[in-house]
């Protein structure tokens, strides 16, 4: 998730209430660790279709570019770095430009699609938190070889350090995945990533860190996709998420607080990003934007990774009109997420099998070509590929579904032996009002999923 840049800059100069001097930033360096929020490049250089190389992302950057960051212009983290006095931007640890000299301003290691829980980074093939902590070791053993072990110590101890996790945990993983949800309550669910959150902060002091920000969750039901696939036909913020997301932010507060009693010498800050966010997402025009339940990108409702693309349909024009940019990205007027054109040709690990049945995840868009008259609910999509049965139920049941409607599609793909694949349906959009998609796109899109959700059979 990205959060806007002034957000961290106001509590970065609370924290250190001092003027930046020309020339001469705060601290030494700066590191990054977490997820898509903060992701400066790094999953470029990775296996997996969660990227942001291409445009439009980075149309707002410096150099009108795309970097990798998950975002239209610069990175919440990248503000950051601007505020507390440095002229360039910590590097992506995994790209060419994390060598020599410029790694003594820090280093950037966190992966989009990242998170505390330690199947979240799996899923997507992103950097776990734990391999990050990996090239942070690695990063102090380059760095030595370059200043000297007294010098790197004390860039490691005088450096800040900045985490954002937790967001890819509930929405690109527990709350999609049965087997999560059935096995853990949001509440039982949340104690493990604090679990995760404390071990992962005693392990960064243990390397030498002193001054960390950690941010809260934002509120997870007012991300566009949430409201999408969660919500219903009003359009408001899930409440129920919102809910887990307040009460994962109360016990990283508590469980913040036992650290800071545990560890001497440690600066631990949380910043509170979930109200500033509410009240941008529920109070809109007081605060400078258009629409707020709507993301920027296509139709709003839920197109991220490669649905959100340059040529998607009803991009907005002026993302600072728009709270939330792609479906799953929350933006500002500096701090915006743009959209995806390609996918990586990579097989989606995010499979399982349960009592003889394959799941997994669906995410397709297609054309009704058959609509049941009776109550069971069974309709047939075809993607442009190739045609799959899906099962309906509750709210949807009831509504005036045609043949030719063009839908978006979002459920668990169900593949029995002997039976034909089929989707049963947590959410069902109508993109009927949106006739003039590129239909070169289209099947550039429904190439990319087949690849992505590639069935494993059983034997």
């Amino acid at each position: 998730m990205g959060f806007p840049g002034s957000f961290w800059a106001s509590w970065l100069l609370l924290v250190m209430v001092v003027s930046v001097a020309k020339g001469q930033p705060l601290v030494p360096a700066m590191f990054i660790f977490g997820d898509s929020a903060v992701d400066a490049g790094n999953n470029n250089h990775l296996d997996t279709i969660v990227k942001a190389n291409f445009p439009p992302y980075g149309r707002d950057f410096i150099s009108h570019k795309p970097t990798g960051r998950f975002c239209n212009g610069k990175l919440a983290s990248d503000f950051t770095a601007e505020n507390i006095g440095f002229t360039s931007y910590p590097p992506a640890y995994l790209s060419k430009e994390a060598k020599g000299n410029n790694l003594l301003i820090g280093a950037n290691f966190a992966s989009a699609a990242s998170g505390y829980y330690h199947t979240t980074a799996k899923l997507s093939n992103a950097i776990s938190l734990s391999k990050q902590l990996e090239y942070f070791k690695e990063y102090q053993e380059r760095v030595a070889k370059i200043v000297g072990k007294s010098n790197a110590s004390s860039i490691i101890s005088g450096a800040i350090y900045l985490v954002s996790g937790g967001s890819s945990d509930f929405l690109q993983n527990y709350y999609i995945n049965p087997l999560l949800y059935e096995a853990y309550s949001p509440d039982q669910f949340s104690d493990l990533l604090i679990h995760s959150y404390s071990i992962f902060i005693q392990e960064l002091y243990g390397l030498g860190a002193r001054k960390i920000g950690v941010t809260s969750l934002p509120p997870l039901g007012c991300v566009p996709a949430a409201i999408t696939i969660f919500g219903t036909d009003s359009n408001d913020c899930v409440a129920k998420l919102n809910k887990d997301a307040v009460s994962f932010n109360n016990k990283l507060n508590a469980t913040s607080q036992s650290l800071l009693n545990k560890l001497s010498g440690l600066n631990l800050l949380v910043f509170d990003i979930y109200q500033p966010l509410y009240n941008l997402v529920t109070k809109p025009t007081e605060n400078g934007f258009f629409e707020s339940r709507k993301a920027c990108c296509g139709t709003g409702l839920l197109e991220t990774s490669i649905l959100c693309n340059a040529e998607s349909v009803g991009t907005c024009a002026n993302a600072t009109e728009e709270t939330g940019e792609d479906g799953l990205q929350p933006s500002s007027a500096e701090v915006m997420c743009g959209q995806l054109r390609k996918a990586k040709e990579t097989t989606s690990q995010n499979a399982f099998t349960l009592g003889g049945v394959l799941f997994q995840r669906a995410w397709l868009q297609g054309v009704l070509v058959s609509v049941s008259d009776d109550a069971q609910g069974r309709f047939v999509l075809d993607d442009g590929t190739g045609v799959i049965h899906l099962s309906l139920s509750g709210d949807f049941l009831h509504r005036n579904w045609k043949i030719g409607m063009y839908v978006m599609v979002v459920g668990g793909y169900f593949v029995l032996s002997g039976e034909p694949p089929m989707i049963k349906v947590h959410k069902i959009v109508d993109l009927s009002p949106f006739p003039d998609r590129e239909s070169m796109w289209y099947l550039e899109v429904i190439e990319a999923f087949r690849l992505f959700y590639q069935p494993l059979y059983e034997e």
